[in-house]
């Protein structure tokens, strides 16, 4: 980077980022670097938003993975009903309500 020399003084232009508690520790980010820190920021951002999408997606799957799970549930509870001496319907009725609980305790 130049230095603007002002005989006594010099200066530099730019961004500075320093320390709190040492302001010796600094570093001079030039205007013209500023154009690539935006772009990597720019980077930043879609890439996190991909990780947000991405979960969000998963999350959306374990729910499914869940509801398919109490669907097979039930299909066991219904299978293990002696139909011979039952009314079918009674049988139905309660296996949609189980269901019905086993959601909202999901829940």
């Amino acid at each position: 980077m130049k230095v603007l020399d002002l005989e006594e003084i010099e200066g530099q232009f730019g961004l500075m980022l320093r320390e709190k508690v040492n302001h010796d520790n600094y570093v001079l980010i030039r205007f013209q670097d500023l154009d690539s820190v935006m772009e990597y920021y720019k980077q930043f951002k879609e890439e996190a938003k991909k990780l947000v999408l991405a979960e969000q997606e998963f999350l959306q799957f374990d729910e499914h993975v869940k509801m398919y799970n109490q669907f097979i549930e039930i299909q066991k509870d219904i299978h293990h009903i002696s139909w011979k001496n039952h009314n079918i319907d009674s049988y139905i009725e309660q296996a949609i309500k189980e269901y019905q609980k086993k959601q909202e305790e999901s829940k």
